[in-house]
């Protein structure tokens, strides 16, 4: 089945799409469009116009605490997403954390296979996600360059060979 946006998403993110670079779109514009209070009702319909813009129009929105959504410039868009680099972190340490409350020699080899994929892919991610593993990177990376650093490059700076 293929997804079709809602009549709400559609809306907001026809009034999205209108704006500027830095604007604001408040709230209150969004709510008197859709006819009802977007915070309230309509918010799976506001969080898919802004991925949808994102996605194709290469759109990004930010939130203004109580007031809307501001379209972001690229200095900004940098920016916010220091706060995703921390929700990995938070995230991969409370997984790990569950997995060390596990006694291993209950687990059959299935289960034991599992346990120690999930503990390397989120001790991988909680590595890299921390501030200092971001400074070092930095350290390497070229300006002049758009281009990421190669993963075999990265692990380098945290000992692999």
């Amino acid at each position: 089945m293929l997804f079709e946006k809602s009549a709400d998403a559609k809306t907001i993110e026809a009034i999205l799409e209108t704006a500027d670079v830095g604007q604001t779109v408040t709230y209150q514009a969004i709510s008197t469009a859709i006819g009802r209070d977007v915070r309230k009702f309509s918010l799976s319909a506001l969080n898919t116009a802004r991925r949808g813009l994102q996605k194709e129009k290469g759109m990004v929105f930010g939130i203004e605490r109580n007031v809307g959504l501001v379209r972001l410039d690229d200095a900004k868009i940098v920016d916010s997403v220091e706060g995703e680099r921390l929700k990995v972190h938070r995230i991969s340490n409370r997984a790990l954390d569950r997995l060390s409350k596990v006694d291993f020699s209950k687990l059959d080899e299935k289960a034991r296979k599992s346990h120690i994929t999930a503990s390397t892919q989120f001790g991988v991610m909680a590595m890299f996600s921390h501030r200092t593993a971001s400074k070092k990177i930095e350290g390497k990376v070229n300006t002049q360059s758009s281009m990421q650093l190669p993963i075999g490059e990265t692990l380098k700076l945290f000992g692999a060979s």
